[in-house]
């Protein structure tokens, strides 16, 4: 009835190839939050933040030069980076920064 070992399919390489933000729910929100105080015009949702906006928010990985933050590689580092994600979103958010 259920296979004992369930297939997961490799991720794709484009995936691969994206930038740890773009996988991170909180790095996900400072591009967009970034995004739409740069250009209210993109029209990026409010509440929420599809895949479909990958194309728009990418570019300000760069602008906001967090090319070069490492990916966090136990729970201390991804704290430090998560909280250090929230404090810029709320200044991106209320300052414009």
């Amino acid at each position: 009835m259920f296979r004992q070992h369930a297939h997961i399919a490799k991720e794709t390489p484009a995936r691969q190839a994206r930038h740890w933000l773009m996988n991170n729910s909180t790095g996900r929100e400072l591009l967009k939050t970034a995004a739409a105080r740069r250009n209210p015009l993109l029209g990026l949702p409010y509440f929420r933040c599809p895949p479909s906006i990958d194309a728009e928010i990418e570019p300000y990985i760069d602008k906001l030069g967090l090319r070069n933050l490492q990916a966090p590689t136990d729970e201390i580092q991804l704290l430090s980076i998560e909280i250090y994600l929230l404090w810029r979103t709320i200044k991106a958010s209320f300052l414009g920064r």
